[in-house]
């Protein structure tokens, strides 16, 4: 049973968040109640969330589900030309052996796609279009930090 300090729990409105130069979407909300950036809230691992009539629980990112290359990537990987593929994101390889090339490209280039949205993590046991579509609609929900959940 997962429990919540109701003093901390707000209702917030589900937003996806993304500015240039990040690498993928930020899970977020807005708590109308505030004006502006003072109502901006970053979902993390550990917070609880609730959406009704379709979810609820603590959040737990799932970092592994739906990584793939980009489409301007996946030829090259095809290719096993992984050096390449590091050099379309500007890194030197001078000094990388060809596996450290491909163990860099699995680790920094392959990334979670959600409907062509880049995401740094999915919600656990959640099907990510699902995920996805909450947050594209702008669902109300129920948000309570993770250092007031118990």
């Amino acid at each position: 049973m997962i429990s919540y300090d109701e003093e901390h729990l707000v209702k917030v409105q589900l937003q996806i968040y993304w500015e240039q130069g990040m690498e993928g979407v930020e899970w977020s909300a807005h708590d109308n109640s505030k004006e502006g950036w003072n109502g901006f809230v970053s979902l993390n691992n550990g917070d609880y969330l609730e959406i009704p009539d379709n979810w609820a629980g603590i959040i737990t990112a799932d970092t592994k589900t739906n990584k793939e290359y980009p489409e301007h990537v996946k030829e090259l990987d095809k290719q096993g030309k992984y050096r390449d593929i590091l050099h379309l994101y500007n890194w030197s390889t001078k000094t990388y052996s060809d596996k450290q090339c491909k163990n860099f490209v699995n680790l920094r280039i392959k990334r979670q796609i959600v409907e062509g949205y880049i995401c740094n993590w999915l919600q656990k046991d959640v099907n990510p279009n699902v995920w996805l579509s909450w947050f594209k609609d702008e669902l109300i929900a129920y948000y309570c930090p993770k250092n007031y959940v118990y």
